[in-house]
């Protein structure tokens, strides 16, 4: 047969695609460390300080009849500088006339995303602003390795609970070395697998009490041959201050009439710091 009638034949008559009304959004990093943060508005001022009081050492015993001599209780303090960060997108009246879906509010989400992503890297930065580290450049954290941090803040006179900050590769290499090293976990009816990997809000697992989240926001370290985890205590050991009245993101817009666009700008105003050294434990895999 010949002349039949095709696609090709009436190519008028369809769309070239078929568009799905909706876009799907980036894929981003597990927005982690804002909830194990101490959050605090930081009110007249650019810098929020949190005062330490140094250790004095422990009280000597008294000599009957004779004086005191004065110990001198000074403060240290750690300091939130605030600083700015932002996205801006100008979507045009053309575009959104002829998109079929409403792109005014799939860019306002990309901004705002955008934003809490730049938040998540610079708190997973200050994991490694401790000088205390359990881990070998260039080997796999393993569950010794996991244990061994939360002793050393034990030693360190930290109170708990603690939590585990880590990458992806981290987390899969204590959960192959549990695999492992640890069947008798496995074989306890307490500990429950299904856990493993729940994702959603980058909740991994729970071992010895400790809960362990990833994100890939996390630095690396030595010239990237590590990623860094950090092992510490939910919203104690890092204080996260904002701005008030600054929503974080804060979205704006403004109407450019001349080139018939919208002017989209998400921001954020936010400091973060380490409050103690001795409140955190840097604990590397290797990359």
């Amino acid at each position: 047969m010949a002349d039949e009638s095709t696609l090709a034949s009436h190519n008028d008559t369809y769309y070239a695609a078929q568009i799905r009304v909706g876009i799907r959004e980036a894929l981003r990093p597990q927005m982690v460390m804002r909830r194990l943060c101490d959050e605090v508005i930081c009110v007249g001022s650019n810098v929020y300080q949190v005062p330490i009081h140094a250790d004095p050492g422990a009280a000597t015993a008294k000599t009957e009849a004779t004086d005191r001599v004065n110990t001198a209780i000074t403060t240290t303090s750690a300091q939130a500088t605030l600083a700015t960060v932002g996205m801006m997108a100008s979507p045009t009246d053309e575009l959104g006339a002829a998109s079929l879906t409403p792109i005014v509010p799939a860019i306002t989400t990309e901004l705002s995303n955008a934003v809490r992503e730049k938040l998540e890297v610079d708190l997973t930065a200050l994991l490694d602003d401790t000088t205390t580290a359990v881990s070998t450049s260039g080997v796999d954290a393993t569950v010794d390795t996991f244990i061994s941090a939360l002793a050393t803040l034990v030693a360190a006179d930290i109170p708990g609970p603690y939590v585990a900050v880590g990458s992806p590769v981290t987390s899969t290499d204590i959960q192959r070395d549990m695999a492992a090293s640890t069947s008798a976990i496995f074989g306890n009816p307490r500990w429950n697998p299904d856990n493993i990997n729940a994702t959603w809000n980058g909740f991994q697992f729970n071992l010895g009490g400790v809960d362990f989240y990833q994100t890939s926001a996390v630095p690396t370290a030595n010239a990237g041959a590590d990623v860094v985890t950090g092992v510490f205590v939910p919203r104690h050991s890092f204080v996260l201050a904002v701005a008030p009245g600054w929503e974080l993101p804060r979205i704006r817009t403004q109407r450019d009439e001349s080139n018939n666009l919208l002017e989209i700008v998400a921001t954020g105003r936010y400091g973060g710091v380490l409050v103690r050294n001795a409140e955190a434990v840097e604990m590397d895999t290797d990359a």
